[in-house]
This record gives C-alpha cells, sequence and structure tokens, in this order.
C-alpha cells in the first residue's frame, strides 16, 4: 500500500513575491556576515549551545519561514550558497547578495513582459561572459614567493580600497 502526500503547487504574482521576500529576508541577515567589517552572528539550535558564525551558508541553513513559499526562495539561497562552498571554498555571503539581486531585477523584468526563457538564457550568456573574463586574468602561483607577492599586493589593495570607502 502505498501512501502518497499532496503538494502544493502555485505560480503567479503572489507566490513570486513571496518567494523574493524569503530571498531577500536571508540575504539581509547574511549581509552582516560580508567583508572585513563583518559581525559574528550567534545562532540559536534546538539542541545544544547556540552557534557563533561568520559562514552564509550556515547561518541560511539555519533560517526557515513558515510561509511555503518563502522557504522555496530560502532552499534557493540555501542551494546556492552550498554549490558556492562546494566550488570556491568561501564566498557564500557574496553569492547569497548577488542571488537577491539578480531574483529582484529578473523579477522586475519578467512583470515588465520579459520571456522567462529569454531572461534565463541572458543570464547564462552573462554568467559565461563573467567566468571568461576572470579565467582571462587568472594568474597561476605555485611557488611561496608567488604566494608572498600575492599576499602583499592583496594587502596593499585592502588599505587603498579601505581608504575609499572612509573617505566616501
Amino acid at each position: 500500500m502505498w501512501n502518497y502526500v499532496a503538494k502544493d503547487i502555485n505560480f503567479g504574482v503572489g507566490v513570486r513575491a513571496a518567494m523574493l521576500q524569503g530571498v531577500s529576508e536571508v540575504a539581509e541577515a547574511v549581509k552582516v556576515t560580508m567583508g572585513p567589517k563583518s559581525h559574528n552572528v550567534i545562532i540559536e539550535k534546538r539542541r545544544g549551545d547556540p552557534k557563533v558564525t561568520k559562514d552564509g551558508v550556515t547561518m541560511a541553513k539555519s533560517i526557515k519561514f513558515k510561509d511555503k513559499a518563502k522557504n522555496v526562495g530560502t532552499d534557493l539561497v540555501k542551494q546556492v550558497a552550498s554549490a558556492t562552498k562546494t566550488a570556491a571554498g568561501d564566498a557564500t555571503t557574496c553569492a547569497t547578495v548577488l542571488t537577491q539581486a539578480i531574483l529582484t531585477e529578473g523579477c522586475k523584468s519578467v512583470a515588465a513582459g520579459v520571456n522567462v526563457m529569454d531572461l534565463c538564457s541572458g543570464i547564462n550568456m552573462a554568467v559565461d561572459v563573467v567566468i571568461s573574463d576572470l579565467k582571462g586574468k587568472a594568474q597561476m602561483i605555485s611557488t611561496l614567493e608567488e604566494i608572498t607577492q600575492k599576499l602583499d599586493e592583496a594587502a596593499v589593495q585592502k588599505n587603498y580600497m579601505d581608504g575609499c570607502v572612509a573617505d566616501g
């Protein structure tokens, strides 16, 4: 005897808005963990001690809403953050913020009448261009001197950027 559970199937503007709200709420919560001036986040657990983290994927995984449509958005963010952590080992918060921006603009485009398949194709083409550009700029390093040099360059660039941000 098989027991099947019914699934809710929803579509339209209302569900799309709820999904976007879920993505936005997770992204806004996770944003505080991004960058050099980031903050730690304390995650309450049902069992055991609370967890202190700055990891976007850990934080995203801990967020759950009562609204199923908002949870679809949350699950989307979790999927992106997990894939980013697997592929790059870092930048999960950045990926979450990019997800929010892409989905927000995508929803605006769909509401304005853009074909969803054309939008998806355009996003995929943009991703391919960015990846190609990054691969073209990548420099393979392997020696200790090269690693030290790149770390020094990154520190100089960080100090420059900190000055730019401080100056407004």
